[in-house]
């Protein structure tokens, strides 16, 4: 059997309430953050960020000392809006904020950090720096 999947409908007083704390500006949920995947290989720290339904250019990376922050936002086009004559039943795609950030050891050299997205996963790739990678020292 297939697992049923739920939709909780909005009350009059929720409609109310979400509506006027937009009117007023005090969106707090607005701010969503998403799932990542961290791990080392190869000297590297690679984080693999979930980000499905946004643009490439939609996304910001940025290092700034020892953090590194993931924003994406995406707002529905307006032109689709203007032009479209069918009526809306339900339209919570509008707009769209995520963000998270990490601290990161000095270790990391910030400035040779890659960035890769495909298919909704943003994957960055984070060097360590060549000072910080174990070697073998021979012993005399």
């Amino acid at each position: 059997m297939l697992p049923s999947i739920r939709r909780t409908w909005e009350t009059p007083l929720d409609t109310l309430n979400r509506e006027l704390n937009r009117f007023f500006g005090e969106e707090h949920d607005k701010i969503q953050s998403f799932p990542v995947d961290i791990y080392e290989k190869d000297n590297t720290i690679v984080i693999e960020a979930e980000l499905p339904g946004f643009k490439r250019d939609e996304i910001d990376v940025t290092t700034e000392q020892n953090t590194l922050t993931i924003n994406a936002e995406h707002s529905e086009d307006k032109s689709k809006e203007e032009g479209d004559k069918d009526k809306r039943h339900i339209s919570e795609r509008r707009y769209h904020t995520m963000s998270r950030s990490f601290d990161f050891p000095g270790s990391v050299n910030t400035s040779k950090v890659e960035a890769h997205y495909e298919r909704g996963i943003l994957t960055l790739k984070l060097p360590k720096r060549s000072e910080v990678h174990a070697r073998k020292i021979e012993v005399r």
